[in-house]
Order: structure tokens, then C-alpha cells, then sequence
């Protein structure tokens, strides 16, 4: 029993050693760690920019054309169409033609009908052709109504 008591203060000695031993490298390993922390700060700041297109459709989009009432087999009707980018982006537009098909009506409109505007103060005029062709002329046609419109449509140009 002798043995047993005199290996109970050995190993207290060694665990409080440990334990002061870890006490003090502990200490450093915080130091060591400190150095590697940064601080940042900053500030910024952002808007939304200015979106705004016109056009002579009068912001009804459809627009409704009039006018073709007499519209016969062979004639066709021009309108001008206008659009205007007074944005801070650039705008890409299309502007696109279509009847309810009552009439063989065609449509052309000059460029494709679309485009690209600048920033700014930037305008396109296309013009529409609405044609009945000659070799429509059925009697069946006769007194039919049929309903054309045209639709601006514009996207931000990123």
C-alpha cells in the first residue's frame, strides 16, 4: 500500500505541470493568433437609372391603327412610327405589326422595325406598310373587318 500513496503525488505533480503548461502556451498561442485579424470598413452607394421612352403610338400599346377603311385589293396605307429614348441606358426596341387575319393584309415595316437606341435624346423613325395584295380580290372578303395593331416593345440594354 506504501507503493500506491508514494505514485499519487508524482502523478499530481506531473498533471498540475500540464496544466501550467497549458496555461502558458496558451497565452502565446492568442498573441500568435492576434496578429492575423483585420478590421475593414466601407461605404458605397448606388441608383437606379432613368428609364424613360416615348413614342407616337400615345403610350397605347397596341395601338389601334385607323384609317383603312377603305383600304381596297391592290392599295396600301403607310404610318409613321416613332420611338425616342430619352433614358440614361441604352434601349434596344421592336416595334411589330399583326391584324386578327379577317383580311390577307401584309405588313412591312422599314429596318426590321427594331433597333438600338443611345443614352440620351436618341430617336428612330420606321415606317409601316399596310398592304392588301391584288391578287386577294375574293367576294367573300367583302364588307369584312379586321383590326390591325402595332406594339412597341423596349428592353434595357445591358
Amino acid at each position: 500500500m506504501k507503493k500506491l500513496h508514494n505514485r499519487a503525488p508524482l502523478l499530481f505533480r506531473i498533471a498540475l505541470a500540464l496544466l501550467c503548461l497549458l496555461l502558458v502556451t496558451s497565452h502565446y498561442t492568442g498573441g500568435l493568433y492576434a496578429r492575423y485579424v483585420t478590421v475593414a470598413s466601407g461605404k458605397d452607394s448606388a441608383r437606379v437609372a432613368k428609364f424613360a421612352v416615348s413614342s407616337n403610338l400615345n403610350g397605347a400599346t397596341p395601338l389601334v391603327l385607323s384609317g383603312l377603311e377603305d383600304l381596297t385589293p391592290g392599295a396600301s396605307k403607310t404610318y409613321d412610327l416613332e420611338v425616342k429614348n430619352d433614358s440614361e441606358v441604352s434601349v434596344f426596341y421592336r416595334f411589330e405589326a399583326s391584324c386578327l387575319g379577317n383580311l390577307p393584309l401584309k405588313f412591312e415595316i422599314t429596318s426590321s422595325g427594331a433597333g438600338t437606341l443611345a443614352p440620351g435624346a436618341a430617336e428612330a423613325v420606321h415606317t409601316l406598310t399596310v398592304t392588301w395584295p391584288s391578287s386577294a380580290k375574293d367576294v367573300s372578303l367583302a364588307g369584312e373587318i379586321d383590326i390591325v395593331t402595332v406594339t412597341l416593345t423596349c428592353t434595357q440594354v445591358d
